[in-house]
């Protein structure tokens, strides 16, 4: 089993070591004996980059048991949810459908990790975990870390519609709505107020097509999105040509394992309990969306009907609703 591979791959990586270290350590004894006799310090720095080459080299070993791992437990977690989805862990949503979504407009390093991709009742879903970075004055910021959907919708929007993270109505007030609707980014698209005041207090919504961006924002999703904010800090929506995404910027790593850790029947639920969650929350923005287009003067005759066919199998894990 995983634990049984874990444990035998640390000992594998704890002996390696110990000969690495030892080879090394000697090496760097003789060399510091050296270095004190004939007070040649360029050897001392070739004593440390030996130990920096060992450090990287065992990082490098660790990571590879951890991908292991991670492609024998997660990916095993999310085809009993459901089969067909694909689980990929060092691949991320690529950085040009995370700038389509037009959620950060202006970043300068992008990363991820934990790529999941499938069909659900006829609805392709993709996500993953991202890491964007804004880089000002020598100094590196992290504006979002966390999971980020892209689910693909079988009709086109009208318009182009972002959800953000509300920041400067907050703090400052109406002149922050007024710095908001000269928000040098979004010179294209209009900021609307939404009749919430709570919802108006967590985001701003800037949009082409007004019509359409308060239907789809009914009461409903609007109310949703405000519990995803309280429940995980600041959330983010949009909408454009025939893709909806959302993200959530929770600053944490969402399908951690621990090369060190015990893989326990908890640890295998979290996981488990995560991932259903997820689908079944995009699962619930998804037909909000749906019904609320349907109020549109929109076709609907492509709109795929719901797959009534039972879940898949799903062991001793009973949560699947979709």
């Amino acid at each position: 089993g995983l634990e049984s591979y874990r444990l035998e791959k640390l000992a594998e990586l704890k002996e390696d070591s110990k000969k690495v270290g030892l080879i090394i350590g000697g090496i760097a004894l003789v060399l510091l004996i050296i270095t004190l006799i004939t007070k040649m310090w360029l050897i001392l720095i070739l004593v440390a980059i030996a130990g920096i080459v060992f450090l990287i080299r065992r990082s490098s070993k660790k990571k590879k048991i951890l991908i292991g791992i991670k492609n024998g437990l997660i990916k095993k977690l999310v085809t009993t949810a459901n089969e067909s989805f694909n689980y990929e862990p060092e691949r991320f949503i690529p950085k040009d459908l995370f700038k389509k979504s037009k959620i950060i407009r202006s970043f300068n390093t992008y990363s991820g990790e934990d790529f999941f991709s499938g069909t659900i009742n006829n609805i392709p879903i993709q996500f993953s975990e991202i890491t964007v970075q804004v880089k000002n004055d020598k100094r590196t910021t992290t504006v979002f870390k966390g999971p980020f959907f892209v689910v693909q919708f079988p009709q086109t929007f009208a318009g182009e519609t972002t959800v953000v993270h509300d920041y400067l109505e907050k703090n400052l007030g109406g002149l922050g709505r007024a710095l908001q609707k000269m928000n040098l980014s979004r010179l294209q698209n209009n900021l609307i107020k939404i009749d919430n005041k709570v919802f108006e207090e967590y985001f701003a919504v800037y949009t082409k097509n007004e019509p359409e961006a308060r239907k789809i924002l009914s009461d409903n999703l609007c109310s949703l999105l405000i519990s995803e904010r309280e429940k995980h800090g600041k959330v983010y929506f949009s909408f454009n040509n025939n893709n909806f995404y959302f993200g959530i910027d929770n600053r944490r790593d969402i399908f951690h394992v621990n090369v060190d850790s015990h893989i326990s029947e908890n640890s295998l639920r979290k996981h488990y309990d995560e991932f259903v969650d997820y689908i079944n929350l995009i699962l619930t923005i998804y037909s909000m969306i749906e019904e609320n287009m349907q109020s549109l003067d929109f076709s609907t005759n492509n709109i795929p009907q719901k797959d009534n066919t039972p879940p898949p199998k799903e062991d001793d894990y009973n949560k699947v609703k979709f």
